[in-house]
């Protein structure tokens, strides 16, 4: 899947795709291997950013009710 289309799924439908593609994966070899593995690596950096970005959104929540 293209970057473009990964960004507009949820987190539950990225996790999902995470599952297929380590399944797919097992089967896989060569290029087609390595075009899953680009994929979950994409994948597993847009969530790694959504919980950077929830996490930096409720520490300024936080910090806003402490002032």
């Amino acid at each position: 899947m293209k970057y473009e289309d990964l960004v507009k799924m949820s987190v539950k439908e990225l996790k999902d795709r995470l599952k297929d593609l380590n399944t797919q994966a097992q089967a896989a070899a060569g290029k087609d291997l390595d075009a899953l593995l680009e994929e979950a690596t994409t994948i597993t950096g847009i969530l790694d950013d959504v919980k950077t970005v929830s996490y930096t959104h409720l520490r300024a929540h936080e910090t806003r009710s402490n002032l």
